[in-house]
């Protein structure tokens, strides 16, 4: 179809069929285009004025420069680098947005393809100005900037995959339809194997382990060429090892190389072997699954004393299972035909991990759909059409519910909500159901059948119960809960929807008997104790002459208050203990005056280092947004005091966590911190990462020690046993630490 009036009401259009104008309209309703014998020609204004009914006319295309001439062309928006100066030509899209441009070099040798993220927490972002320069210094001298916003992606098809990956993340969270692109082919000829390239799925291993290695090979031109895999030849270098075919075990730590050889072409790949397994963790750490059914389980890590972590294979661990809940073949469970609660223990090394595992679960009807009263209808957007109503057909019962939806108008996504008990917040479902039931009648339209639920914090969760409603007579669907809710949860809302602007359909779908599925319960059982990673350096040291002892801790602000009487002089004589104390949550000038050490200093102040003997302190300021976003610079003074400190001991004091929940937003930024700091560590430092947060934990990661002290305000007389202190030993290069409670708890005993 033509334009119309979709985007405006001043678009005059033509149809001419077989030479022949037809018909005109300004304004009017897109025509439908013949496919052969005719076109289109649509102006705003007045320029096909002069256009009469029944005349004929002719096409004739004529370019400057000549098309003919022209091997690659696109059009885009503003130019934005001419000549190796900025430019603004054509559309202005201001703003920080996510950006997609093409450029070329001053001797048009060399082609630019370049995007740029936006709108998420690692990427805000551009201005068409900045896109330019940014260009420009990549070595670009005419630059265009093309379609960005939601329809910047760029894909790549890496050397020896069959597929294309898009490698940038398009801030819609998925790939846009877009009017043109650019592509980049090869077409240079296939030739002889001239490399190989080696893989394996982690270049980090354990002793006494197995990994598997592939090879690929290619041409001159990264051209994949067929090798036969029976013929290829591995051997290793650097470490003590055995290999059969493309399996390598190897019997002691250190680093090394696996080398393939074909033909007299070779390839390698570096791994590094650890040492004996202190830990094991997988995040299937529970879940339920029904009778005679089958489920693969998660990978599985190991990590050594320092913290570094390899994948292990399934094959490499002992697996053994309690209550006779099922059995495990090729890393899958297959359930037994009892509904029962179980656990499956996973053994390698010193590591050990136990899954707990529920059999079966019982179903227990939560509504019935047979009063209209405890429904409402909506819609998004508001404009469209729906409602709901009470039906005499059912599946379970005497009724059910109705949902009638019209997508035929709108763009976009369009969805009709079904809301469940709206006046009590939603249907509020008791204990911790696992996954939902409900029967649906469909209409065979092929919209998209979700629920909302609300968990205990507030927050809601989407989940599916059919990606597609193609089925007209009744069909129950079964949807698992998202896992790690926190319960008790409550359904909001069941709800049709449509995000393809396309698709105009309508129709009507019916629910009835809505179940939530209770998993077997597990029950006591005796198992071997999990293992979790203990730090070496963890432990009380003795202060050696010329060795110092230092305490993080936070200043208990209201404790006396809270408490009644002078708790916080409890605290003062502990911190005061050591030659120097650092306070993580900020420094009164009245706590700071009533401490004894040799040095008090405010840890969560701007950008600050201290040093002492062999150990160097650097504060650290940061956000929820990360470290960047808090003061850039600090990134520059990290750097070169990385690289340029003499001392062994690194300490970082930052106000809040890097990782997880309550951690960075930009989870690049937080990979990239740890990067860097295991770059040092590799060179020979000792590195320490204080933090605040909810809770005092340590992880021990790669080797980079991550410990956060609790900096939670007081609310309740019970918090005064969260309040910790860290506290370190310095002897020369070696370091110690502890954490101790301030108070210990009563241990009450009740007969």
């Amino acid at each position: 179809k033509s334009l119309g009036s979709r985007f405006h009401n001043d678009l005059t259009e033509a149809l001419i069929v077989d030479g022949v104008i037809q018909e005109i309209r300004t304004g009017g309703e897109p025509f439908d285009i013949p496919a052969d014998n005719g076109f289109v020609l649509a102006v705003r204004g007045d320029k096909l004025s002069s256009l009469i009914l029944n005349t004929r006319v002719s096409l004739q295309i004529e370019t400057t420069p000549n098309v003919e001439d022209i091997k690659f062309a696109i059009g885009g928006g503003s130019i934005i680098l001419r000549n190796g100066e900025l430019a603004l030509t054509n559309i202005v899209s201001k703003g920080n947005e996510p950006r997609t441009g093409i450029a070329i070099n001053k001797e048009n040798t060399e082609l630019m393809l370049v995007t740029i993220d936006g709108r998420g927490s690692s990427f805000k972002g551009v201005t068409q100005e900045m896109f330019g320069a940014i260009l420009r210094d990549l070595g670009a001298y005419n630059a265009m900037n093309l379609d960005g916003g939601g329809s910047t992606t760029m894909a790549i098809k890496p050397v020896g995959d069959e597929t294309s990956q898009v490698v940038n993340k398009p801030s819609d969270n998925s790939e846009r339809s877009v009017v043109n692109a650019v592509g980049v082919l090869s077409n240079a000829p296939i030739g002889e194997l001239s490399y190989l390239k080696v893989t394996t799925d982690d270049n980090k291993m354990f002793a006494n382990t197995s990994r598997r290695f592939k090879v690929k090979g290619f041409d001159t031109y990264h051209n994949p060429v067929d090798i036969e895999e029976s013929d290829i030849e591995f051997t290793f270098e650097g470490i003590e090892a055995n290999i059969e075919g493309n399996i390598l075990r190897p019997t002691s730590e250190g680093t090394g190389k696996v080398i393939a050889n074909y033909n007299g072409v070779s390839g390698s790949v570096d791994i590094k072997v650890l040492g004996e397994i202190k830990d094991l963790t997988t995040k299937l750490e529970n879940f339920n699954i029904d009778l005679n059914s089958e489920k693969a389980l998660s990978p599985f890590y190991g990590k050594d004393k320092n913290g570094y972590e390899s994948l292990i294979y399934i094959e490499d661990i002992e697996f053994n299972i309690t209550n006779n809940i099922g059995t495990i073949e090729n890393g899958v469970f297959h359930s037994g035909s009892e509904a029962v609660g179980g656990a499956i223990t996973a053994k390698i090394g010193g590591g050990i991990e136990n899954i707990l595992v529920s059999v079966g679960s019982k179903g227990t009807v939560v509504e019935s759909f047979e009063i209209l009263d405890n429904f409402v209808f909506s819609s998004y957007p508001k404009e469209v059409p729906g409602s709901i109503g009470i039906s005499e057909e059912a599946k379970e019962g005497s009724k059910s519910v109705i949902l009638n939806y019209d997508f035929s108008k709108g763009e976009n996504t369009r969805v009709a909500y079904l809301n469940l008990k709206p006046k009590d917040g939603g249907l509020k479902l008791a204990g911790a159901p696992k996954k939902l039931g409900l029967w649906v009648k469909g209409d065979g339209n092929g919209s998209w059948l979700r629920s909302s639920l609300k968990d205990s914090k507030g927050k809601e969760i989407l989940f599916d119960l059919a990606k597609t409603v193609d089925w007209t007579d009744w069909k129950y669907v079964v949807a698992d809960l998202p896992a790690n809710l926190n319960y008790p949860v409550t359904i909001e809302r069941i709800y049709v929807a449509e995000i393809n602007s396309l698709r105009k359909q309508s129709g009507q779908v019916l629910f009835d008997g809505l179940q939530a599925f209770y998993p077997s319960p597990i029950g006591n059982m005796v198992l071997p104790t999990s293992t979790s990673l203990v730090d070496a350096s963890n432990k009380k040291g003795p202060v050696e002459k010329d060795g110092y002892t230092f305490v993080v801790a936070t200043e208990p602000k209201g404790l006396n208050e809270l408490v009644g009487y002078d708790a916080s002089s409890t605290v003062k004589s502990k911190i005061s203990n050591h030659n120097i104390s650092f306070i993580l949550n900020g420094l009164s000038p009245e706590f700071q005056s009533s401490l004894k050490n040799e040095v008090v200093l405010d840890a969560s102040t701007s950008y600050k280092t201290n040093k002492r003997q062999d150990a160097f302190f650097i504060n650290l300021v940061s956000t929820k947004d990360g470290i960047r976003a808090a003061n850039s610079e600090q990134w520059i003074k990290l750097n070169n005091e990385l690289k340029s400190r003499t001392e062994t001991n690194i300490i970082l004091f930052l106000p809040s966590p890097v990782f997880g929940a309550s951690g960075f937003n930009d989870t690049l930024e937080a990979e990239l911190l740890h990067d860097t700091l295991v770059e040092a560590k590799d060179l020979g430092k000792n590195i320490f990462v204080i933090h605040g947060g909810n809770g005092t934990v340590t992880d021990l990661k790669d080797g980079i020690r991550y410990i956060q002290l609790n900096t939670k305000s007081l609310s309740t007389t019970d918090d005064i046993y969260d309040l910790h202190l860290i506290e370190f030993v310095v002897n020369g290069s070696d370091i110690s630490y502890q954490i101790n409670p301030v108070f210990q708890k009563p241990n009450i005993k009740v007969n």
